[in-house]
């Protein structure tokens, strides 16, 4: 354990970083989107959630480093509303 809480993070899409474009995954007859998760690990948390801007995500992050776990994994269905926890390792030897 590390000692540190779990900070939730809403995503701003007012970030000075521009963001990458996420890829659709499918849309519903009801009209909701669904998005293909990112590979976010071996970025830094600024990295991962500026790949995450412009969506309503609800974001967890643990530690401090680089993203090391990711949940959901990438490449999988993603809706806005969902939650997104990423676990960062430092590898400092």
């Amino acid at each position: 354990d590390t000692g540190k809480s779990l900070d939730q993070v809403k995503i701003s899409s007012s970030a000075r970083i521009p963001a990458k474009r996420m890829e659709v995954y499918s849309s519903s007859s009801e009209g909701k989107t669904y998005w293909k998760m990112p590979d976010l690990r071996q970025l830094t948390a600024r990295e991962a959630l500026n790949a995450l801007k412009g969506h309503d995500f609800k974001v967890e992050i643990a530690g401090s480093g680089l993203v090391e776990i990711q949940s959901p994994p990438p490449d999988t269905k993603i809706g806005e509303g969902d939650s997104i926890r990423l676990r960062l390792e430092d590898h400092l030897e």
